[in-house]
């Protein structure tokens, strides 16, 4: 299958990454997936790692918990709470509440393109520093949203069968 598109990036801040891409289905069908814990498992991978826990208080105020484990037993957690929390617009905004988070702030907008039928998504990052932003542009953290993206692509076609 032809992916969407691929992630253009940009820094429109000394302390912001900007992650744009876009994808084959309304923002509504996207914000859902993003929302969803049995959706959110079949895309969002980490290379070596399974699913231990993927929970999501999907409103303002409720967040998320998504856990890892690899064969030996190390477990990678990731934690938010949801700051902002709108269907209609549709975006996000959330606050790590883990120490393995090197952002104080993810935004994610969903935006729509081609009349309603693809998704200009973008995820916003917030550093508090311009070092940790540069270090997180250094980091291989852009190719595995990359590689999230593609199997995101793969189950937004199988959903719409």
């Amino acid at each position: 299958m032809a992916q969407s598109s691929t992630v253009e990036v940009s820094t429109p801040s000394d302390l912001e990454i900007s992650a744009r891409r876009k994808f084959l289905a309304p923002p509504a069908k996207l914000f859902e997936v993003a929302t969803t814990p049995e959706l959110i498992q079949r895309y969002m991978k980490l290379s070596a790692f399974e699913w231990a826990k993927c929970e999501v208080n999907a409103r303002l105020g409720g967040g998320f918990t998504f856990v890892w484990r690899n064969p030996e037993g190390t477990e990678i957690t990731m934690a938010a709470e949801y700051v902002e929390f709108d269907p209609a617009g549709p975006r996000i905004v959330h606050r790590p509440c883990d120490s393995i988070s090197g952002h104080k702030q993810i935004t994610l907008n969903f935006g729509s393109d081609d009349n309603g039928a693809a998704t200009l998504h973008e995820t916003i990052l917030l550093y508090n520093t311009k070092d940790e932003r540069d270090a997180a542009l250094q980091s291989p953290m852009l190719d595995r949203m990359e590689q999230n993206f593609r199997s995101l692509d793969g189950l937004l076609a199988e959903l719409r069968g």
